[in-house]
């Protein structure tokens, strides 16, 4: 199951991460830029996982932000 995490970077829609569960835990891609942090773990908590629990993370791209 993938789970699509709005990070509310300034307004809906405009930056989202995404759970993909797996065998090995959950991954986490992408991961926004730390103004986005607390959306993140909300997002987290609301697909039913822990910040905790996340021990892969595959970024795309680099955040200057």
């Amino acid at each position: 199951m993938i789970h699509i995490l709005d990070l509310q970077f300034q307004v809906s829609e405009s930056i989202a991460a995404f759970i993909y569960e797996t065998s090995e835990g959950p991954v986490l891609v992408e991961c926004g830029p730390h103004s986005t942090w607390s959306n993140l773990v909300f997002g987290i908590e609301e697909a039913g996982f822990k910040v905790e629990d996340i021990k892969h993370l595959f970024l795309t791209h680099i955040h200057f932000d």
